[in-house]
């Protein structure tokens, strides 16, 4: 498959700078006490308008361009890169409903896995990692984790 690397890009940096638009009202309160251009939600605002922006300059280059940057991928190549997209989008939703730590420690495992590696001392390595960063997470910096087991 041939694709021009500018419109592509363009597309997805302008689809991207559209849904961050879109969800930063629902991740990011606003007190009442705060103006509303100037709150929490201006520099996120800023960098999705930004990354439309980009968006937008990448579709124009990419359809006026005569030059452009083709790049020829190939489908197979790519299912490997699909596969590791969708293990995060479950770390995501595990991290969310269950646990952050247990989903921590079942993506890394998962991922170590998934990339070929067989060495038990790097699982062990990850695995501390994980669990000294959830430890100083919940209780140096008092961050409450979501999920019904709570850390």
């Amino acid at each position: 498959m041939k694709i021009k690397t500018n419109l592509v890009f363009g597309i997805v940096a302008l689809v991207c700078g559209a849904v961050v638009w879109i969800l930063i009202p629902s991740q990011i309160g606003v007190s009442t006490m705060v103006s509303e251009y100037v709150s929490g939600r201006f520099i996120p605002r800023l960098m999705a308008v930004m990354m439309m922006l980009c968006g937008a300059a990448g579709i124009i280059k990419g359809l006026v361009a005569k030059e452009s940057d083709v790049k020829e991928i190939e489908i197979s190549a790519e299912q490997k890169n699909v596969g590791f997209l969708l293990l995060v989008v479950i770390y995501g939703i595990l991290a969310k409903n269950v646990s952050f730590l247990l989903a921590s420690l079942l993506f890394s495992g998962t991922a170590l896995t998934y990339v070929g590696c067989r060495d038990w001392k790097k699982y062990g390595i990850v695995f501390g990692i994980v669990a000294a960063v959830c430890v100083l997470f919940k209780f140096g910096l008092k961050v409450q984790f979501g999920g019904f087991l709570g850390i």
